[in-house]
């Protein structure tokens, strides 16, 4: 499965996590077909290569994802 349009590559759902006082975020790559999980300060260091698209995406929503919009 290729999927081209960056909107429908991830898909994002958050919670917080009461022991850690910070909000876990779960990212389902679509065309990797691979769930990751990340806490919120996690996000600045992925420096995977292959990885780098979602390291994008995830700092661009990253206001969203503070807010509680994708819990």
């Amino acid at each position: 499965m290729i999927i081209t349009s960056k909107t429908n590559r991830f898909k994002i759902k958050t919670f917080f996590d009461e022991s850690m006082q910070e909000r876990s975020i779960r990212v389902l790559d679509r065309q990797l077909g691979k769930t990751f999980i990340y806490y919120e300060d996690e996000v600045d260091i992925i420096n995977n290569r292959h990885l780098l698209p979602l390291k994008h995406y995830l700092k661009k929503r990253m206001h969203f994802i503070r807010s509680g919009a994708y819990d």
